[in-house]
C-alpha cells in the first residue's frame, strides 16, 4: 500500500491522478470519512495520534480498505487523503507496512492557492481534472456522507444538505481543508492570517512525519513533478514497483494548480 502524504494544493490531486490513469493499481481519492472513524465525532477535528488508532478503529478502516482493494486485479492500492498529512503516525499505526510518498511544495505558492481557492472560488484542481469545481465540489461531499459509518453520519448531515441545495441551506464555513486541534480559533483569525497558521501547523505535521518514516518514503518535489516529469515520474515508479506508463500530456498544464 502506498499513501499519499502532503498538503492540500500541493499536487496530491495531480499525482493521485498519474496513479490512476497507469491502470497499474487500485487508487483510492480522500476517503477522509473512514480515516476519521469514531474518532471525528468524538474531536471534530483531524489530528489524531497513535493512541487514537484503538483496536476497534483499526479493524474498521482495515476492513474498509480491504473491501475496496484487488478491483483491478493489481497488487498495488494507493491512497491519498490531504487530512492525513495531520496524523501519519495514527495511519502508520493502522497500516504498518505502507509506504508514504511524501509530495512536497513551498509554503507560500500553497497559502496563495488556497486563498485563490476561498476568496475567488477558484480551483485549479477542477480545471485539472476536467471537471467544473461546484459539481465536484458536491459531489465529493455527498459521497463522504454516504462513506460515511452509520454512527457518524450526523457530522455530515450540514455538508450533504448543503451539497444537495447548492449552498442554498446552511452558510459555509470559512475555514476550508484539514482541521488541526486549534482550526475554531484559527478560523477566527482574517484570511491571510487564518490561512497562514493554518499552513504552518500542517507543514510542520509534515516535517515532523518525514523525519519519522523516512526509512519508508520517498519524497518527492512538486517543481520536479512540473519541471521535470520524465526523471521524477521513474523515481516514483521504481519506488512503488509499478509501471505508471507513458508521459501524461496535461502535466505540464497542472502547474497553474
Amino acid at each position: 500500500m502506498i499513501i499519499i502524504i502532503g498538503l492540500p494544493r500541493s499536487g496530491t490531486t495531480m499525482l493521485g491522478k498519474i496513479f490512476s490513469e497507469s491502470g497499474q493499481c487500485d487508487y483510492l481519492e480522500e476517503p477522509n470519512v473512514i480515516w476519521r472513524y469514531s474518532n471525528f465525532r468524538r474531536y471534530r477535528h483531524d489530528e489524531f495520534s497513535q493512541e487514537d488508532a484503538r483496536p476497534e478503529i483499526v479493524s474498521f478502516i482495515r476492513k474498509w480498505f480491504r473491501k475496496r482493494a484487488g478491483t483491478k486485479g493489481v497488487g498495488v492500492l494507493v491512497e491519498k487523503t490531504p487530512a492525513n498529512v495531520l496524523r501519519v503516525d495514527f495511519v502508520h499505526k493502522v497500516f504498518p507496512d505502507a509506504r508514504f510518498i511524501f509530495l512536497q511544495r513551498p509554503a507560500s505558492d500553497v497559502k496563495k492557492s488556497i486563498i485563490r481557492l476561498v476568496s475567488q472560488k477558484e480551483d485549479r484542481n477542477a480545471e485539472l481534472l476536467d471537471d467544473k469545481r461546484i459539481l465536484r465540489s458536491s459531489r465529493m461531499r455527498i459521497q463522504r456522507f454516504v462513506d460515511a459509518p452509520n454512527f457518524d453520519k450526523l457530522a455530515y448531515v450540514p455538508m450533504a444538505l448543503n451539497a444537495f441545495s447548492g449552498g442554498l441551506l446552511f452558510q459555509a464555513e470559512k475555514f476550508w481543508g484539514p482541521r488541526p486541534k486549534s482550526w475554531k480559533e484559527m478560523s477566527a483569525l482574517p484570511l491571510e492570517e487564518m490561512v497562514s497558521r493554518h499552513v504552518e501547523a500542517m507543514s510542520a505535521s509534515f516535517g515532523n512525519a518525514l523525519e519519522t518514516h523516512r526509512s519508508r518514503s520517498l519524497k518527492v518535489d512538486y517543481s520536479d513533478i512540473v519541471g521535470n516529469p520524465q526523471a521524477t515520474l521513474r523515481d516514483i515508479e521504481e519506488f512503488a514497483g509499478i509501471s505508471l506508463g507513458s508521459l501524461p500530456t496535461w502535466i505540464p498544464n497542472s502547474s497553474k494548480q
